[in-house]
């Protein structure tokens, strides 16, 4: 009997068909089928991939020509206020527990990265409405007249970064006021969308409740991907099966890596609401974060403080 687990350390054949069932619904919803009209390939669609800021430097592996390079190899000599050096020379292995970790463990700003994580739904909120904001603003309509002509879709997943924040790959997509199954105006094309997704994710800003820790502004990071979703597999962009089977890839990743740095499993309905698609997915959950032994009591403060801020 089938358990169910989409965790492929606990069950591998569950986890590969909840595998097949995601990337099976993500391919519906950039080539057509399961209810979807073939058309549906035709309207304008991006892969984005949305990442988490600094918050200091971490150790890293560096390859270039299959050639592993040192870690931080610039400033060599320097040391922070600390008395650490700034940079690394190391030429880090894979399984290298010090990937991921700070350079200096006291330089490193972890209550903004504990902050952040805990924020990164509402970042992900705000920016799908900025983008149509920013989409409307483009086409020179009101955002309601643009609401009344397009319908922005999203499917989004969360992978989980080595120094333990999630970085979010999103497909976004335009579709006429009644969904997929509707042609947007021929001025909704894919300069648009890829001229709107830049400005929408440097205006999104949320300020973290107050607290005696003090109050953040949490912005994305500089790190911003964006990629035209296209037919042609030879053109300058991503295919449709490409993009369905990455997405899919990370839906069951997702769990594996927090299970590797030692954070919670999450429950079996944990479910990631997609705009306008759904599927089981993971990899993300408010609060959770790689967190150093020193700054837990201020991080369970953090929580404390955000859960009756959600709550009141």
């Amino acid at each position: 009997m089938a358990c169910g687990n989409r965790r492929a350390s606990v069950c591998p054949s569950c986890s590969e068909v909840y595998r097949a069932d995601t990337f099976q619904l993500i391919r519906a919803g950039l080539s057509g089928g399961k209810g979807v009209p073939q058309e549906v390939s035709g309207h304008p669609r991006a892969f984005v991939t949305l990442t988490a800021p600094s918050f200091g430097p971490v150790h890293t592996r560096r390859e270039k020509g299959g050639t592993v390079r040192a870690c931080r190899p610039c400033k060599r000599d320097k040391l922070c206020e600390h008395g650490h050096p700034v940079g690394c020379r190391a030429r880090h292995e894979p399984e290298d527990g010090r990937l991921g970790q700070p350079v200096c463990d006291r330089c490193y700003d972890y209550v903004g990265a504990v902050l952040w994580q805990a924020h990164a739904g509402t970042l992900w909120h705000r920016f799908t409405l900025e983008v149509r904001r920013t989409l409307a603003g483009e086409a020179g309509l009101s955002r309601r007249e643009f609401a009344r002509r397009v319908r922005v879709s999203f499917a989004k997943v969360a992978e989980y970064q080595r120094r333990g924040l999630v970085h979010f790959h999103a497909i976004v997509r335009l579709d006429g006021p009644g969904g997929g199954s509707e042609v947007p105006p021929g001025w909704a094309d894919h300069g648009l969308l890829t001229r709107a997704i830049p400005p929408a994710v440097q205006r999104v800003t949320v300020t973290s409740p107050p607290s005696d820790l003090g109050r953040w502004d949490l912005i994305w990071g500089d790190q911003l991907d964006i990629r035209p979703i296209l037919l042609d597999q030879a053109a300058d962009g991503l295919s449709e099966r490409a993009v369905a089977g990455y997405i899919a890839k990370y839906a069951t990743k997702g769990a594996e890596a927090r299970e590797r740095h030692g954070l919670p499993a999450f429950g079996d309905e944990t479910t990631l609401v997609l705009g306008h698609w759904r599927f089981a997915g993971s990899g993300y959950s408010p609060g959770e974060a790689i967190m150093a032994e020193h700054i837990r009591q201020k991080v369970a403060t953090a929580r404390k403080i955000a859960t009756e801020r959600e709550d009141g």
